[in-house]
């Protein structure tokens, strides 16, 4: 019986269990993932049509877990399990905090500090890190498990990488912490300024990630599984939630807030305090609360009435 069967014996009357269709692909799902995950062997949560149309065209899904009402099985004729609950979502995240990645050997990530990187006596860092030449990382610093520094990139006081999210999810009645299983990847070049922190992805073998010559400015929070491209600069105290994707050369303004899996599109630029709940398409320019059109957004302030002016 796999850990999902044994999951599905220990909570299925309370959850709503109904039906798995093609159980036998079930032996072969070695990790939860998201819908568009790029690892195989993975099984997913889809809670919307959308969800559930690109978990059954993905191929590294080998299971998707979802509720009748979502599943058509007569629209349906892919090699995949499908576990029917009514409170799919909530069989879905306690199956992930069981660890089903733990049922199976994997090969780890290799310790590894590099000769030439210079790291404080006063930073933590913890085993199965890989630091590369030339990297200085600072008094405070604390490098968790999981995470990949590339070569010449500075890691300031009191930065944090590697550590747990903000995830929290109702389980059987009871609010819980979501658990994070991945890791961190920060690019070559890369500089992390003092007191951001940098959350680790949620899925085993998937990595929050910080592309080469990037910038992150000071008592910035990267989310889980945010991926930020190439030459980028997040200015002090922005906040990026959870799977926002940046692209290569985007320019995030001081106390910016980006809601959860926007995309902001190569060159873009994000002005400062802006609050961005939808993507930002290439080369634009976006400012305010809620953000829009930079020029857009200036015109409208510069036109206000007088008695607007205080």
């Amino acid at each position: 019986m796999t850990l999902i069967e044994k999951t599905i014996k220990e909570t299925g009357v309370e959850l709503g269990f109904i039906d798995i269709l093609n159980s036998n692909f079930l032996k072969n799902c070695y990790r939860t993932d998201f819908c568009w995950a790029h690892q195989p062997n993975s099984i997913c949560l889809a809670m919307s049509k959308n969800y559930l149309k690109m978990a059954m065209h993905n191929p590294n899904i080998l299971g998707v877990v979802t509720t009748p009402k979502i599943f058509m099985k007569e629209s349906h004729n892919i090699p995949k399990s499908i576990v029917l609950l009514t409170s799919a979502d909530q069989f879905f995240y306690y199956l992930h905090n069981a660890k089903l990645h733990n049922q199976f050997d994997w090969e780890t990530i290799a310790h590894s500090i590099h000769p030439t990187a210079q790291v404080s006596d006063k930073a933590n860092i913890s085993s199965l890190v890989t630091i590369g030449a030339g990297v200085v990382i600072h008094d405070g610093a604390v490098i968790l498990g999981n995470t990949i520094i590339g070569r010449n990139s500075i890691i300031y006081q009191n930065v944090t990488i590697g550590t747990e999210g903000f995830f929290s999810k109702v389980v059987l009645q009871k609010k819980i912490h979501i658990e994070h299983f991945g890791g961190v990847k920060i690019g070559n070049n890369c500089i992390i300024h003092a007191g951001s922190n940098i959350s680790r992805a949620v899925h085993f073998r998937n990595h929050t990630t910080i592309g080469s010559n990037s910038h992150i400015g000071i008592q910035t929070n990267i989310s889980h599984d945010c991926q930020i491209g190439e030459h980028c600069d997040i200015s002090a105290k922005v906040c990026l939630s959870g799977r926002v994707k940046v692209g290569n050369h985007v320019w995030i303004g001081a106390g910016a807030v980006v809601s959860n899996q926007v995309h902001i599109y190569d060159n873009a630029e994000v002005k400062i305090g802006s609050v961005v709940i939808e993507d930002v398409p290439p080369n634009m320019s976006v400012s305010g609360n809620f953000s829009v059109n930079h020029k857009t957004h200036l015109r409208k302030y510069l036109n206000r009435d007088a008695h607007e002016i205080v």
